[in-house]
């Protein structure tokens, strides 16, 4: 398992063992978001397969909609 997948699916893990998710969101789609960094492009296909999981890549070129990019 490539390293990007590995992290994917123990974030996954982690929410659904998280007691907010538990309480207020459980049975409910978990979305990742990750931004355009090729290691997300090329690696994100050997992320475990899950019906309540849901990968959003953020669009090329889009600091707006990343909050890492300090834009305002």
């Amino acid at each position: 398992m490539e390293v990007n997948a590995g992290f994917v699916d123990a974030v996954y893990e982690a929410v659904k063992a998280h007691e907010v998710y538990l309480e207020h969101f459980s049975g409910k789609t978990i979305v990742i978001v990750l931004d355009n960094a090729p290691v997300h492009r090329h690696r994100e296909a050997r992320v475990t397969e899950r019906e309540d999981l849901e990968l959003l890549r953020l669009g090329p070129y889009s600091p707006t909609c990343n909050p890492i990019e300090g834009t305002r």
